[in-house]
């Protein structure tokens, strides 16, 4: 037996069964759900920067799907996203510059 003990996609339990194997899973309260999803995500962030060229779509897909999900959670929509994303760019920028910070130092 494989223990897995993370969140899953709805219908995995069903592939797990088509496969002729028994799935063992049970309902999070809000809580858990909460802390599973920070943690999917960071798995999910993780198979992104393994993915391959071909791959990446996909695994962003992924942390999409679990984004959108970690923000019904917790009630955000997606207007206050931007909101919050316009505000964060007027007062530190985004990335387009591709700034790459290399040290600091102290000036003298």
């Amino acid at each position: 037996m494989n223990i897995y003990n993370k969140l899953i996609r709805d219908r995995i339990d069903e592939v797990i069964e088509n496969d002729g194997k028994i799935a063992h899973t049970r309902i999070l309260d809000e809580a858990e759900y909460k802390t599973e999803l920070k943690k999917k995500l960071k798995e999910e962030a993780e198979e992104l920067l393994d993915a391959s060229e071909a791959d990446v779509l996909n695994e962003l897909a992924d942390v999409v799907e679990v984004l959108e999900h970690i923000m019904d959670a917790y009630g955000i929509s997606a207007e206050i996203l931007r909101e919050s994303q316009r505000d964060k760019a007027l007062s530190k920028g985004k990335f387009a510059r591709r700034l790459f910070l290399i040290s600091v130092e102290d000036k003298e």
